[in-house]
């Protein structure tokens, strides 16, 4: 399985990098003045999406009932196996993807990748996911298994249209002659994120915390550091989705209501 795992990550890994010299070249040959003069960063935003919408597309196609009905079962919930293979899929998708942003960042160095609570982002999740596909010493499923596909996968949604968004960012003198494509991306994206990352995955987190605190008070954890870690990596995630929920609204409310339209 874990000769499996890699291979499967590794395909994903090369395939990112792989398809990114290609399109960064098409972009140098016909790309629009301010896309060639950051070929690296235009090709990494078209790159970037391919994986998203595979996340966005197993976490409806696998468990997607999961997101409404968890299992009755603690240990359904915390150590299920899932048949489809769906959210495994997801873990190693997620770990590529982290991998591809990080490189990719610390390469070009362009600022709106190296803000340092999206480099920690990363990091957390990447790690993460790693925890989730330890091998169980019961011999069971994932940990988390029931809430992969909600927590990395589902809430990708809201990631579509925020790459168009942070794409416009790196090109500005691109938004300003696309502003309805800008402001459309910008409301999708507000949209998406609040009713996925703060409406779904924020009461699904405190169930989860639950959980973690049954889990260690019955003795059933796998591995007590893990769990550990999983609780504070969980409130940092949590915390982070509404902070930045908190802002898109602030500057929501500025630009509808108020009518400022600066960046």
């Amino acid at each position: 399985m874990m000769e499996s795992r890699l291979a499967y990550l590794g395909r994903w890994i090369v395939f990112l990098f792989a398809i990114k010299y290609p399109v960064r070249f098409l972009f140098v040959r016909v790309g629009p003045k301010e896309v060639r003069e950051k070929p690296d960063i235009a090709a990494f935003h078209i790159v970037h999406i391919v994986p998203i919408l595979a996340l966005c597309y197993f976490a409806l196609a696998g468990r997607a009932d999961w997101i409404w009905e968890q299992p009755l079962t603690l240990d359904g919930r915390m150590y299920a196996a899932d048949p489809s293979g769906a959210t495994e899929r997801i873990c190693l998708i997620q770990i590529a993807l982290q991998i591809f942003v990080l490189a990719t960042a610390l390469a070009t160095r362009e600022p709106t990748l190296l803000k340092p609570e999206l480099l920690v982002h990363h990091l957390v999740t990447g790690a993460v996911m790693v925890q989730c596909l330890r091998p169980l010493s019961d011999g069971g499923g994932l940990f988390a298994t029931s809430r992969i596909g909600i927590f990395f996968g589902l809430t990708e949604l809201s990631t579509v249209p925020l790459t168009i968004v942070d794409a416009f960012k790196s090109f500005k003198d691109l938004r300003a002659r696309r502003q309805g494509l800008d402001f459309g991306a910008k409301v999708t994206f507000m949209l998406l994120f609040l009713i996925i990352r703060v409406g779904i995955v924020t009461p699904h987190s405190v169930y989860f915390q639950k959980d973690i605190f049954e889990v260690l008070a019955t003795g059933k954890a796998h591995s007590r550091a893990t769990l550990v870690f999983f609780a504070g990596a969980n409130c940092f995630l949590v915390g982070l989705q509404l902070y930045w929920a908190y802002l898109i609204l602030g500057r929501a409310y500025k630009t509808l209501v108020q009518g400022d339209k600066s960046d």
